[in-house]
């Protein structure tokens, strides 16, 4: 199974339909720190509450002070449940307070490059920046199951962001 996939980059869709840069890479070739990132989402996603859509799905991340992580928790009610990612980063509002992602890691069940949504994509963007410089942080995905890993940043899958009344460039 290793011979069949090779190390490579390749494009996808990001949030706007538009071309985006998209490295696949061995879980074993990430660094130490990324590969607890996504050992954190994917304990997370054993934890996910999916009785909806069936997908669960598993988030970590990193900051400054420590990784945080998150499941989706679905509702019958549409609107009321909560997206995997956007759990994670408010784990670690709690813990911290303000805070700067540096990564992310995103584990899902179907074997399908799924990728963050648009509104998780916007928090990430809304809570990776530190006081003095705009962040770009790692966005790692995989399937729960697999040996390989998707890698992109925020502004390759989002790269029109809002912040604070104003579009990032």
């Amino acid at each position: 199974m290793k011979e069949a996939i090779q190390r490579d980059s390749h494009v996808s869709g990001n949030a706007l339909g538009q071309s985006c840069r998209i490295q696949r890479v061995w879980l074993v070739d990430l660094s130490e720190r990324e590969r607890a990132l996504v050992m954190s989402a994917k304990n997370a996603f054993s934890r996910a509450v999916a009785t909806q859509s069936g997908v669960r799905v598993g988030a970590a991340v990193e900051t400054e002070n420590g990784i945080y992580v998150g499941c989706n928790v679905e509702s019958v009610i549409s609107g009321l449940g909560i997206c995997a990612e956007r759990n994670a980063i408010n784990h670690a509002v709690i813990h911290e307070g303000e805070v700067a992602i540096l990564r992310v890691a995103v584990v899902w069940e179907k074997n399908s490059s799924i990728r963050p949504c648009g509104a998780c994509l916007q928090y990430i963007s809304e809570f990776s920046t530190s006081k003095a410089r705009l962040a770009n942080p790692k966005i790692i995905m995989l399937t729960a199951d697999s040996d390989w890993v998707e890698i992109s940043t925020l502004r390759d899958l989002l790269p029109e962001g809002y912040r604070f009344g104003a579009v990032v460039q």
